[in-house]
């Protein structure tokens, strides 16, 4: 990665970061896994999917987005106390390079990838119509040609932030849920809907689900019982205590579970 040798190049924001704890540093992305079923959002590259964990999302960029003015300078300048001590809080969060005598104090955009790793990012929970207890031959299931309903929890749907300082400058990250997405596991594309959704009622019957979170599956899952997953789309955005900002890539959290899909006149042992 760019910047791993020695310092921060001059009038880029750009970092190479090492985890204190060791696991968010991913030789060649191997726990950095992009996938695309669908383009997320008109326009915008596909979302990193992440597995949230106690420490964060553990993921690794090494671009702050695009700044919302110039990257500040100081790569390069003689490093007097002040800079030294934000230095050496800079290499307490887990930046390499920052002991360089030469290197100025962390920038809010560097800063902003540190706290991206650290988001603490909620798993959708998986919720559908009929109800995920119900179950047929041992698994959950729904009904060909009636419209599935799904949604995750409000809970599960709601904005995050984190915030990161080092040496006197900080950078706060928020992600906000822009989608929830529904990949059915019958090899059709996924669909989508803008909120969580919300559950199925009785007096709803066989309605299409006005939030726009259903699917209608067309065919049994005679060969075996499909894996649907239910996925919230993030978007990311950064703000520095001195005024800069940007964005970084989207992200994507997921669960899954398997289910039959089955004929209405089905029996339920």
């Amino acid at each position: 990665m760019a910047g791993a040798a020695g310092r921060v190049p001059r009038g880029r924001e750009v970092l190479t970061f090492a985890s204190r704890f060791g696991a968010l540093v991913v030789a060649m992305g191997a726990a950095l896994a992009v996938v695309a079923p669908q383009p997320a959002l008109a326009g915008e590259d596909p979302p990193i999917v992440v597995t949230p964990g106690p420490d964060g999302i553990g993921t690794v960029v090494t671009q702050p987005g695009k700044p919302g003015r110039p990257p500040e300078s100081g790569a390069g300048t003689p490093c007097g106390a002040e800079c030294q001590a934000a230095a050496a809080a800079c290499a307490q969060q887990g930046f390499i390079g920052c002991a360089s005598t030469t290197l100025g104090a962390p920038t809010p955009g560097q800063l902003a990838i540190v706290a991206y790793g650290r988001l603490p990012l909620p798993t959708p929970a998986v919720r559908r119509s009929p109800s995920e207890a119900l179950r047929y031959q041992g698994l959950p299931y729904s009904y060909v040609n009636l419209w599935t309903w799904y949604w995750t929890e409000p809970g599960t749907f709601r904005t995050v932030s984190q915030t990161v300082t080092a040496g006197g400058v900080s950078a706060t990250v928020t992600a906000r849920p822009v989608e929830l997405r529904f990949d059915p596991g019958d090899g059709n594309p996924a669909v989508t809907c803008p909120g969580p959704g919300r559950p199925w009622r009785q007096a709803d019957g066989n309605s299409a689900p006005e939030s726009g979170c259903g699917y209608r599956y067309r065919h049994v899952s005679s060969s075996g019982p499909v894996t649907a997953t239910v996925s919230t789309v993030w978007r990311v955005t950064w703000v520095g205590n001195n005024g800069t900002s940007g964005s970084l890539p989207l992200l994507m959290t997921q669960a899954s579970d398997r289910l039959n899909v089955i004929q209405t006149q089905t029996v339920n042992p």
